[in-house]
């Protein structure tokens, strides 16, 4: 009798994806665009929640010198992280920022 592959789900294979640092680095990007594109600040916040979770969220929490449930709890879509919070986390995470300035579209 021959087995059936086994069922990998897409949420499986972007956490298993996200392990890597180019796509994460990819995903962030994507995310903080849609984010400051969107107006939606819960974009970046779940892009950085689920780099966090590939990454292993008790790992991720200890380096950062927070308890896991306060890592999750400020990354849920009530949560509202507290700047200094988000810091340590992106610090955790190696992410390094980069801002870029882009022309202001005058009022015609």
């Amino acid at each position: 009798m021959k087995r059936m592959p086994a069922y990998v789900s897409h949420a499986d294979e972007r956490m298993k994806e996200l392990k890597d640092v180019k796509e994460a680095t990819h995903y962030l990007n994507a995310c903080a665009t849609i984010a400051f594109e969107d107006n939606d600040a819960d974009a970046i916040l779940m892009g950085i929640y689920n780099v966090a979770r590939a990454q292993g969220l008790t790992r991720i929490a200890k380096r950062a010198k927070l308890h896991r449930e306060t890592l999750s709890r400020m990354l849920s879509k009530s949560g509202n992280p507290q700047w200094d919070s988000l810091f340590k986390l992106l610090k955790a995470l190696n992410v390094k920022t980069i801002f870029q300035m882009t022309q202001l579209k005058h009022a015609a």
